[in-house]
């Protein structure tokens, strides 16, 4: 179910990612934008599907670059710019508390039948629940700086 979730996205942001790299390239435009105060972020990935999800938030990042070099070339306008990005941004949002929710309600019908031990060995838990939605905060913290870093400190390269 979780599989499906991702690739499902995933098949969404590529077709986004080949019609906007088409779009500055149609434009003419040859360099990204360079972003003042780039952020680094070190994440451990102890699934496959958390290597996939990690994969998905590099791709919103290319795509919102895309954004940013259309918009520096007007090739759009900062609405559209800034629509596009929130609604991916969502999007993201949305897949990552739908996961979210699949584990939980995984996990809590393993516990109902008795089988904490067995999902434990298989599918340890990585966090708490409070420390789950802290890794929460800390993404989405990431994301909205980074849509504020490419609103208010993109630069043409």
């Amino acid at each position: 179910m979780i599989n499906v979730q991702l690739q499902q996205f995933r098949a969404a942001i590529a077709d986004a990612l080949n019609v906007n790299k088409a779009k500055v390239k149609e434009a003419g435009i040859t360099q990204q934008p360079v972003y003042t105060h780039a952020r680094e972020f070190n994440v451990e990935l102890s699934t496959p599907q958390s290597a996939l999800f990690l994969g998905l938030v590099m791709q919103l990042d290319e795509l919102v670059s895309y954004f940013d070099s259309l918009w520096w070339a007007t090739v759009i306008k900062g609405m559209e710019r800034s629509n596009e990005t929130y609604k991916w941004q969502q999007m993201m949002f949305k897949l990552a508390g739908r996961i979210q929710g699949i584990e939980q309600r995984a996990r809590r019908s393993a516990s109902k039948q008795g089988k904490d031990a067995l999902v434990d060995a298989e599918a340890p838990a990585s966090t708490s629940q409070d420390e789950s939605q802290h890794a929460n905060d800390d993404v989405a913290l990431a994301m909205a700086e980074g849509q504020a870093e490419t609103s208010s400190e993109a630069v043409p390269a």
